[in-house]
């Protein structure tokens, strides 16, 4: 197994021109979508909560689509797009809903708890609710991350057995996990150690950059947006690793 996943790890570095192309048009949009949620400036930490994980959590459906796309392009033999689209379009019809649910299910308890958030705010109940409802933020935050494990889990996983017209080869895959936890999360570990190491780079070399923040918020997207360009060249490399070390291990398994 060791030796599989050292063959599969070092054949994930090896890139193609239309795969570094389509990954960099949906980092660009996830990019964009960050940039509109920081648009919203406010200092209740509630609401920050929410203006934080709704972006990534719809991040993990864009890189969903990303990964099928990806999935598709590497079992065409020969570079067809509206083959690859016709592929991918009948697969994430029968499969959005996978990274799309916890989005969903985190919105429903942040405007839940929210409520009962609000409800400290009056002054007969406060004492009484403050007592009950102390877990709320901790609640929310734990769920939010176990959310965003499920989808990285997804992503490593699941996408890579995803068939068109196969069912059961989702709940297959959850199954297996669930027999090698361990395994699976050193796995999962495995391939999100290159990318672990760009960000570390990275924050290490912006670290030491000057950073203006005056001037309008139009001003500070636009300069953050160019900005961010470059590291996302280079960070489209490491996620289409990832994607291909997935699928390198998911054509092991079935071998």
């Amino acid at each position: 197994m060791f030796d599989k996943t050292i063959k599969a790890f070092d054949q994930s570095f090896r890139f193609s021109k239309p795969k570094i192309l389509i990954t960099n048009i949906f980092l660009v949009i996830i990019l964009l979508v960050f940039l509109f949620f920081q648009s919203f400036e406010t200092d209740s930490p509630w609401m920050q909560t929410a203006y934080f994980f709704v972006p990534v959590l719809f991040s993990f459906t864009l890189l969903f689509c990303l990964g099928i796309f990806l999935s598709d392009i590497d079992k065409t033999e020969k570079l067809n797009g509206k083959r690859i689209w016709l592929s991918s379009s009948e697969k994430l019809k029968k499969s959005i809903y996978l990274p799309f649910v916890p989005l969903l299910l985190f919105l429903g308890i942040w405007v839940l708890l929210g409520i009962f958030y609000l409800l400290q705010t009056i002054p007969v109940l406060d004492t009484i609710l403050d007592v009950f409802l102390i877990f709320i933020p901790f609640i929310l935050l734990f769920l939010a991350s176990s959310f965003i494990l499920y989808e990285l889990l997804l992503l490593f996983f699941v996408l890579p057995t995803i068939e068109a017209k196969k069912r059961n080869s989702v709940r297959k895959t959850f199954v297996d996990i669930r027999k090698k936890p361990f395994q699976s999360l050193l796995l999962l570990a495995i391939s999100l150690l290159p990318i672990t190491v760009f960000f570390l780079i990275v924050r290490l070399a912006t670290a030491f950059m000057p950073i203006n923040d005056s001037g309008p918020f139009l001003f500070q997207s636009i300069k953050s947006l160019f900005y961010s360009l470059p590291i996302l060249f280079l960070f489209s490399f490491f996620v289409v690793s990832f994607f291909q070390f997935s699928f390198k291990m998911a054509s092991l398994e079935d071998k």
